[in-house]
């Protein structure tokens, strides 16, 4: 299941802006990749409470964008139009690297992440 989540994974677009994160699914179908996350999570959780809300997905309202617009799409050519549009619309553009305070937050969150995920798998 593993290999068919990451592979689907590399049709889509994700975007996290904490709080909201979220998959723009650009190419291919958004129903079958709805339902392969849904099915992820159900055997993921196997049926028992958790600390933690995984979001309720219904696969029938899923559609991918070209599904959407009826048109052949691929992530890469939406990047490009994307950073093209972000252009035109701004007066400067600047690729940078990461601040030391999000390098920071970066690891202490992954840190907590490596930590979670250690007791979530240990035997019980």
């Amino acid at each position: 299941m593993m290999e068919e989540i990451c592979r689907y994974f590399t049709k889509a677009f994700y975007v996290k802006e904490w709080p909201c994160k979220f998959i723009l699914c650009i190419e291919g179908s958004g129903s079958e990749r709805a339902a392969l996350i849904r099915d992820f999570y159900e055997v993921s959780l196997q049926g028992e409470a958790t600390k933690f809300t995984y979001p309720s997905i219904d696969p029938s309202v899923m559609a991918s964008l070209s599904e959407l617009v009826d048109a052949t799409l691929t992530v890469e050519a939406v990047i490009i139009r994307l950073q093209r549009l972000i252009h035109n619309m701004a007066e400067e553009i600047r690729f940078e690297s990461f601040h030391d305070e999000e390098l920071m937050l970066y690891a202490f969150y992954l840190k907590r992440i490596l930590e979670r995920n250690k007791k979530m798998l240990a035997p019980k």
